[in-house]
């Protein structure tokens, strides 16, 4: 079961990095709550306008699991949001999720996001990332 929620939220994330919002969306439930930082999306079509939005905020991003922690059916995560941003510059986000399950699919999405960073300079991004690693961010 443990296994597979880990899967479930790394496919999720993979899917939206990758433009996928269809796999997303066959993730959640037809009446799944998204909740991203003060903005709630209810049901899979508010979701769905949700996702092409974060898609045009950026030229490309990823996400990086920092940690991720599974009970029954709830998982906390623990991640970073890295971006290329239109003016090519980069940056990173932390971000923390709050995920609750029926069955195998996302009945609740709850993710905050921390201060970010722009970086113009990738000497800058790299001294960041290292940064975090002493922290055990990363």
């Amino acid at each position: 079961m443990n296994e597979d929620r880990r899967r479930t939220v790394q496919t999720a994330y993979r899917a939206i990095a990758l433009g996928h919002i269809e796999e997303m969306l066959n993730l959640c439930l037809s009446d799944a709550t998204l909740t991203w930082g003060p903005f709630e999306f209810k049901g899979k079509v508010e979701i769905q306008k949700w996702a092409k939005e974060l898609l045009t905020l950026f030229f490309s991003f990823n996400f990086i699991e920092v940690n991720l922690s599974i009970s029954e059916n709830e998982v906390k995560h623990n991640f970073l949001i890295e971006t290329i941003n239109k003016d090519m510059s980069k940056g990173l986000i932390p971000a923390t999720g709050t995920y609750h399950f029926e069955g195998e699919k996302f009945k609740t999405l709850v993710i905050n996001l921390g201060p970010g960073r722009v970086f113009y300079k990738s000497s800058e991004l790299d001294r960041w990332r290292e940064e975090l690693k002493r922290a055990g961010l990363r």
